[in-house]
């Protein structure tokens, strides 16, 4: 019997991802998504940085982009943070400012959305106010896709609730049922 030698080509496979394949597409999926995070709120940091004096009609498009995009790696940084270490109190103080930084950002996505929408369709000539065309169209088109994010995911959400709620209204129903009893039976019932 011969024996090979390693070559550092293998594939160490793990006990998990053989017993559960779509767990690989999940993790494949949430590691696209976020390097995809990562690349838009560094690119609306720099546009927002970049850009920061000239949107003289609204100043604080340039701010939200700089700011929202901040907020949102910082608690991609603690979500990171969260799940490394194992650490009860490092997970209860990550997840106490992972919530301020999830509600200042909501609350800092109306203001945003006020000032982006209320200039549709801005002016981009440099003669009169005006607002740099790249920052306004990438500050319109991320703010629109997190509300367009937020509507799926509630309705996402919503549609599961409502499966769930039916599996569990079966399970009540079910529960009722003396054992070995018909539906028939059962409303004649236990007296």
């Amino acid at each position: 019997m011969e024996v090979s030698e390693p070559t550092g080509m293998e594939v160490n496979s793990h006990p998990e991802m053989e017993d559960n394949p779509h767990r690989v597409i999940v993790i494949s999926i949430v590691a696209v998504l976020n390097i995809s995070t990562w690349m838009v709120m560094l690119t609306g940091i720099a546009l927002g940085a970049k850009h920061l004096d000239q949107c003289p009609i609204q100043p604080n498009i340039p701010m939200y982009l700089i700011v929202m995009g901040v907020i949102i790696l910082l608690a991609l940084l603690l979500t990171y943070t969260r799940t490394m270490f194992e650490n009860p109190l490092v997970f209860a103080v990550a997840t106490g400012c992972m919530v301020f930084l999830h509600f200042h950002n909501f609350c800092w996505l109306i203001a945003g959305s006020v000032w982006i929408y209320s200039l549709y369709p801005p002016n981009y000539n440099p003669e009169n106010l005006y607002c740099h065309k790249t920052t306004y169209q990438f500050a319109f088109g991320m703010t629109t896709a997190v509300w367009a994010t937020m509507g799926f995911m509630i309705i996402i959400g919503y549609c599961f609730e409502s499966l769930h709620g039916c599996r569990s209204d079966d399970n009540i129903i079910s529960d009722q049922i003396p054992y070995g009893a018909t539906v028939s039976e059962s409303a004649a019932g236990d007296v």
